[in-house]
């Protein structure tokens, strides 16, 4: 009966899929896959709010290994603090197996005599100052591929700052001492070669760190602090994506060499009229000292605050999850990038405020990229429409779609129930919070669907094939099953 199903839906010249993941809006011209799915929930969560830091960690209240989705502060609606101040800033933790709830870390411990010294000790407020635009990052000490500690660094609180701060388990967080480099928010972070990165920042900046989890006597974990680089060749900026990717080749003794690149992408910086505008180059490099320009005008568009993840296979981070044994070719992690927004010169305007974007993007290489969504309309007549369902919100009961910036962007693994009750784990992306333009901060968390791994340009599989789980099933064709149409007498 599917296969009559499939076969009937490629002569319509759709996509056979559950219903489930089907979309189907009269203003696309065909019907499609979804990309993304939003995650309702009943339980409390985290206040709506951008520039929250988030990373994949241990999960607490586990008795098997599984990882968590971590969250940590954040701009959000003026509240009242745990002193009787009103601020924006946020110093909770919050952690989520599945992505859609949400469990807030009640009992938090450390050195409040360093940070809200008159904040209760064990209760929601974490003893580093409320704050957003830091960073957040699992690292692991000793190489067994399960992380250690997170770290948090710097941010605005609400002046900018350079303090660090490790939790091995969420619960009590320990100060590390400032940083060598200066106070900084909106900076860049990412885990390569086993050390923890940091690049850039407000005020911009274009200076390039490393530091070394070490653990001490005293059974305290520590960053020893290296300056790379005191200025690279990319442009002072803030608001940039920094993410690495592991790929491999075969050397001529046919053993595999394994090789850990980190890449720069856009950002906010100052252009030669020394006036604020976003970017769109690319940038790598394998020790932090030696820069190459993979491009300077890349098709994604200038843009800063955005979010952007590897996505590899969990056993094997050279290879993307859609790269099966069975295949000839090797396929390296994708980079995957969503939303943020865009500042500079369009034309003869100046835009000076955020111009959030809408859409989704990937590349193996970072030079190639894809587009996966569909967009047309202008936010300005209020007929936007985009397939990242992640932009889709609600005015007078009535649908619309902005852009997203300030969110964060997460590759994880997470359970998911089968139709016939059998629990099992698929890798997924999550688009977690953020500010949408011209609209309220939110809370929302998004998954990802089948349709981001087969649609492009807002076509799934060229209307020649059928959406499985990672990638498109072709009859003929490259994985979008372009160029060559499927013959239904062949089939």
């Amino acid at each position: 009966m599917l296969l009559l199903q499939c076969l009937s839906a490629l002569l319509l010249a759709v996509v056979c899929a559950s219903s489930d993941d089907l979309r189907n809006d009269p203003r696309l011209p065909i019907q499609g896959t979804r990309n993304w799915e939003l995650l309702k929930t009943t339980t409390a969560k985290f206040s709506p709010r951008h520039s929250s830091a988030t990373c994949i960690f241990s999960c607490l209240d586990t008795t098997d290994d599984s990882d968590c989705i971590w969250l940590t502060g954040g701009y959000s609606d003026e509240h009242r603090s745990y002193n009787g101040k009103n601020e924006n800033e946020n110093a909770d933790v919050w952690y989520s197996k599945n992505g859609k709830d949400f469990t807030q870390v009640s009992q938090l411990y450390g050195d409040f005599h360093q940070g809200n010294v008159d904040a209760k000790e064990g209760g929601y407020t974490a003893p580093w100052f409320a704050r957003y635009g830091h960073t957040l990052n699992a690292l692991d000490y000793n190489g067994d591929g399960k992380s250690d500690v997170m770290v948090l660094v710097g941010g605005y609180s609400p002046v900018v700052s350079n303090d660090v701060w490790i939790s091995k388990d969420g619960i009590e967080w320990l100060f590390d001492d400032h940083a060598p480099f200066s106070k900084r928010g909106y900076h860049s972070t990412t885990v390569s070669n086993g050390k923890l990165w940091v690049m850039g920042g407000s005020p911009l900046s274009n200076d390039v760190w490393s530091g070394t989890l070490l653990l001490l006597d005293n059974g305290r974990y520590h960053l020893d602090w290296e300056q790379v680089l005191p200025q690279a060749p990319w442009t002072p900026r803030a608001g940039s994506c920094l993410v690495t990717q592991v790929s491999r080749e075969l050397a001529d003794d046919n053993s595999t060499l394994y090789t850990e690149q980190m890449f720069l992408l856009g950002g906010l910086a100052i252009d030669d009229k020394n006036e604020s505008r976003t970017r769109n180059d690319v940038w790598k490099t394998q020790n932090g000292t030696t820069w190459g320009l993979v491009g300077e005008d890349m098709p994604w568009g200038s843009r800063a605050f955005y979010a952007c993840a590897s996505w590899s296979r969990l056993d094997d981070k050279s290879r993307w999850i859609g790269d099966s044994d069975e295949k000839e070719e090797y396929q390296p992690p994708r980079i995957y990038l969503t939303g943020g927004g865009y500042m500079g010169t369009q034309g003869n305007n100046e835009v000076r405020e955020l111009k959030a974007y809408t859409d989704t993007w990937w590349s193996d290489d970072m030079l190639h990229w894809n587009r996966v969504n569909f967009e047309e309309g202008s936010v300005y007549q209020d007929n936007l429409f985009s397939t990242s369902e992640w932009t889709e919100t609600y005015e007078n009961n009535r649908k619309i779609y902005r852009g997203k910036w300030g969110h964060s962007l997460e590759a994880h693994l997470t359970a998911v129930d089968e139709a016939d009750g059998i629990e099992t784990k698929m890798p997924s992306l999550f688009v977690i919070g953020g500010k949408l333009e011209g609209k309220e901060f939110t809370n929302d968390v998004y998954i990802s669907k089948r349709g981001i791994h087969c649609e492009k340009n807002g076509i799934t599989c060229s209307y020649n094939g059928v959406c499985g789980d990672l990638a498109c099933e072709c009859h003929s064709g490259d994985q979008y099953c372009e160029h060559k149409k499927m013959s239904m007498l062949s089939a």
